[in-house]
């Protein structure tokens, strides 16, 4: 990033292989494994597309800290540039996801280069924080149990708390929707690996800024 922050990214391609073909870009706090891969990233491959998955700031892996919505424009003008420049690049990418990962779409959208083609934001808004300043006063709720869930959603069994947790009558806290709070390894075996031109079926972190070390 411009300020020498490194974002961790996997990219998945199809086996054949994936150079130059469109790629669907998703940047997320939730994580790059488990739930994420084969609910977004799977089914994207599997109809012809690369798909890159990108943690924000602070999360599994990446630089922090981790400061929501405040560094999304600049990390995602940063991404989309570096993206752009890879020699496994095609000509469109496509920006998807749900809830805060349509939010930094939304943080973007006035300023994409060229190659991206479309967004895709899904039960999202550019303006979350309308949610929170209702007349009258503030509705903290949301807010304060969606930073408790993301800073405790790399422990181990975090699914499983927040899973007990929603079901209790003493706190219901919403998880975002279309996004995977899981820390689970696992990945699809249909998706070739982050390095272009790999023949692994796992894919690689990637770091995005400066020089992995």
């Amino acid at each position: 990033m411009r300020d020498g922050a490194v974002l961790l990214a996997d990219r998945w391609s199809p086996k054949g292989g994936g150079d130059g073909l469109p790629i669907a870009l998703i940047r997320t706090p939730y994580g790059r494994a488990g739930t994420l891969a084969l609910g977004a990233a799977k089914p994207l491959v599997e109809r012809g597309f690369q798909a890159v998955i990108v943690n924000a700031r602070a999360t599994f892996g990446s630089d922090g800290p981790f400061n929501p919505f405040l560094c999304e424009r600049e990390d995602g003008l940063d991404v989309l540039d570096w993206v752009a420049k890879q020699p496994w690049a095609g000509e469109s990418i496509v920006l998807v996801g749900a809830s805060y990962v349509g939010y930094t779409q939304w943080s973007v959208a006035d300023a994409v280069p060229p190659q991206v083609k479309a967004m895709v934001p899904v039960v999202s808004n550019a303006t979350f924080t309308m949610a929170f300043n209702r007349e009258g006063g503030f509705a903290l709720e949301t807010p304060f149990t969606w930073a408790v869930q993301v800073e405790r959603q790399e422990r181990r069994f975090a699914n499983v708390r927040n899973a007990l947790e929603e079901r209790s009558p003493r706190s219901t806290p919403p998880s975002p929707t279309g996004t995977s709070m899981a820390t689970s390894t696992t990945r699809p075996s249909t998706p070739t690996g982050a390095t272009a031109g790999g023949g692994s079926s796992t894919p690689t972190a990637r770091c995005l800024g400066t020089p992995c070390r």
